[in-house]
């Protein structure tokens, strides 16, 4: 009997998984042809076939159809973080973990700069995405503290943070370097070339020697 329900259930949340990524991917096609402020939830609604009431039970508003994009992102990037060998300090490891989870296939590198872009035309969108990354960072931040058990708590969770706003803010100017650009390179590249950077350290590039 639990076998059976626990089928049912697996069933029905697959059906809203899907059917909430086809409704998303009707709504990124609008927002990228009108833009983010251009498309109302009645516009996606009648795109998808489905009452506004219906769009409802899927989306809480048409913000969430970008907000959840973001949290995957975060969440791919916490779990490459966590499979990275356990010899990698933290700083390697998410930088390590940046770079695999930015690689992007030749075939879907387009598609990825569009919603880059539809982002950075939506200022007010582009505010509700950053408190749902503080979110997400701390999180991270609470990952890279496992990695140096030999240090006091206190100690390790200062470092974790500062490692994260360091290089999270390093990977967000590499990305959006390549979204606005118009580079057939893997955006894997530009975060790559930015972290060798940030590596090189401060004074070696206050004294212009670096190559970078």
């Amino acid at each position: 009997m639990t076998s059976d329900v626990t089928d049912a259930e697996t069933i029905v949340a697959r059906r809203a998984r899907l059917m909430r990524e086809e409704v998303s991917e009707i709504a990124i096609r609008l927002f990228l042809a009108r833009g983010f402020d251009g498309v109302s939830v009645d516009d996606i609604a009648a795109a998808a076939n489905m009452s506004q009431r219906t769009f409802f039970r899927y989306f809480a508003t048409k913000d969430e159809i970008v907000l959840q994009y973001e949290r995957q992102l975060r969440r791919r990037l916490h779990d490459a973080v966590r499979l990275r060998p356990a010899d990698e300090g933290p700083v390697k490891a998410l930088t390590n973990a940046f770079i695999e989870t930015s690689t992007a296939p030749a075939d879907r590198r387009e598609k990825a700069r569009e919603r880059g872009r539809l982002l950075n035309d939506a200022p007010m969108l582009q505010a509700r995405v950053r408190v749902v990354l503080a979110e997400a960072d701390a999180e991270l931040a609470e990952l890279l503290t496992l990695r140096m058990t030999l240090l006091p708590r206190r100690i390790r969770e200062d470092r974790s943070r500062v490692i994260v706003v360091a290089l999270v803010a390093v990977a967000a100017h590499a990305w959006n370097e390549w979204v606005t650009s118009d580079s057939k390179k893997d955006p894997a590249t530009y975060l790559e070339r930015a972290f060798h950077v940030l590596a090189t350290g401060w004074d070696q590039l206050d004294e212009g020697n670096s190559n970078a």
